[in-house]
């Protein structure tokens, strides 16, 4: 059946409508109730609780005329969405223009049995259309009308649990779905700790200037300087550690990915249930990630950089988050075949590993000096600089590029902190570039970068430091014909 006929949004949509309004208003509110108390204007909080509910019963108001005016409908590989309630707006989003559609569930949305759609085009930085509130029946219809997905694959049957080496074909639809073990590897091992206690430590600074001295969280802070401040810091970082996993978790659980016609269906979350199409056709490079958590135990993570879902949406570049080292080759040869070659790297001449040593060591006399000088046991700094320098050697020898002639492919080896290989087939490459400093021109090395385009403004940049200015010149002649 043809979604031809106008269709309004579930009446759920009014609910998120009036919650967004609250959430714009409260800036002001919170701004209005922490100046009355600081000044001790205590005649304005009179006035907020005149206006609080004048701004709710505006906002319910609006939100129901929102959903009133809000229209959609698919005709001819067309969507077609009017909205507006001042002003008319009309889009028209082609089939062609489309490359993903998202489909998300929060625990809102499953309790009334209806989901967020979001429609991603071509270079777009955020989604053309959003559906706060569609029945799962349209929003699955929606999807099949304008990702051409046939009904028979739509309707196979549900993955099976792999935590093996190779994926399970249901009803000849490769899959694979990250099981529990797996999933806690990943969150212990995730490098989102460092995001979290930088938050907790601001976090942390800005309660305390609020609430001031006499409340219980002045008694704790006063507690912890107390404590050894070992104590205390191997203390946050546990916390910190533990929040990390428990937000990995949510965030991916029941991860799983299916090939379906032509295109790579991908679900995750546990609170919020997210379900995204990526089209196999606008895969522009598939990237390797071995963290140094990870690597020593053969595990990593594979990404894509997509013309339609790159940097903007950074986690859904996410293809799967934990594999086996030896577990990849059969996964790319199910889920991305075009990408699956065989090759052997090429090394960085072994003049280049002074570039890469030298730079670290310097680096980090630079930044231990100061303590030297300044610090107690400022000393104790330099030691940076033979750990510096030793990761600068483990760059030279993980660094490496090759081109595979019979898939025209380039594909390139760095770390920065991660080890990074990256696939990137030579119709894929929007442009090619080759510098070199005056240093790397005495010892006739070069740096080169490839870029491809994603939802970034300016594409997603790979690169490899100090080959060689033969090897340089060879990619330069390959990648022109």
């Amino acid at each position: 059946m043809k979604m031809s006929e106008y269709k309004r949004l579930h009446p759920l949509s009014i609910v998120f409508n009036v919650i967004q309004i609250m959430k714009d208003a409260l800036l002001p509110f919170a701004v209005i109730i922490f100046s009355s108390l600081m000044q001790g204007r205590f005649g304005n909080l009179l006035w907020l609780f005149i206006g609080v509910p004048v701004v709710i019963g505006l906002a319910i108001g609006w939100g129901v005329l929102s959903w009133l005016r809000y229209q959609f409908m698919v005709e001819d590989g067309v969507l077609k969405v009017e909205r507006g309630v001042l002003f008319r707006k009309k889009q028209y989003i082609a089939r062609s223009r489309i490359q993903t559609i998202d489909l998300v569930e929060g625990l809102v949305q499953r309790l009334f049995g209806v989901v967020k759609l979001q429609v991603q085009t071509a270079g777009g930085q955020k989604p053309e259309a959003i559906m706060s509130a569609v029945s799962r029946v349209d929003a699955e219809q929606i999807r099949r009308q304008l990702l051409e997905i046939d009904a028979d694959q739509h309707n196979c049957a549900e993955e099976q649990n792999v935590d093996g080496e190779r994926p399970t074909l249901v009803d000849s639809n490769p899959s694979y779905r990250l099981s529990g073990p797996r999933l806690l590897i990943m969150a212990i091992t995730s490098s989102s700790i460092g995001v979290v206690a930088s938050f907790l430590a601001a976090g942390y600074s800005q309660v305390g200037n609020f609430l001031g001295d006499d409340n219980v969280f002045h008694y704790l802070t006063d507690w912890l300087y107390e404590m050894p401040i070992v104590f205390t810091i191997v203390g946050a970082l546990l916390f910190s550690w533990v929040l990390a996993i428990a937000g990995t978790v949510l965030k991916y659980y029941g991860f799983s990915i299916r090939l379906s016609g032509e295109k790579l269906h991908i679900s995750r979350g546990l609170l919020e249930r997210r379900q995204v199409a990526i089209p196999l056709a606008r895969i522009q490079a598939i990237r390797i990630v071995e963290s140094p958590l990870r690597q020593p135990f053969g595990w990593l993570a594979v990404y894509v950089e997509s013309a339609g879902y790159g940097k903007g949406k950074g986690e859904s570049t996410l293809l799967f988050p934990l594999l086996k080292r030896s577990e990849l080759l059969a996964f790319i040869a199910s889920m991305a075949p075009q990408f699956l070659v065989e090759y052997e790297l090429n090394r960085l001449p072994r003049r280049s590993m002074r570039k890469f040593v030298i730079m670290h060591t310097l680096v980090a006399l630079l930044l231990s000096a100061p303590f030297c000088y300044f610090a107690p046991w400022g000393y104790m700094a330099l030691l940076l600089v033979p750990i510096s320098a030793a990761w600068g050697f483990a760059k030279y020898k993980e660094s490496g590029w090759t081109w595979v002639d019979g898939s025209r492919m380039l594909i390139m080896q760095s770390r920065l902190i991660a080890r990074t290989i990256v696939y990137i087939p030579k119709n894929r490459i929007q442009y090619f570039e080759l510098k070199q400093s005056p240093f790397q021109r005495k010892t006739e090395l070069a740096t080169i970068s490839a870029t491809v385009a994603s939802n970034g403004q300016s594409g997603s940049s790979f690169q490899v430091k100090h080959i060689a200015n033969e090897d340089s010149s060879y990619l330069l002649a390959k990648l022109r014909h």
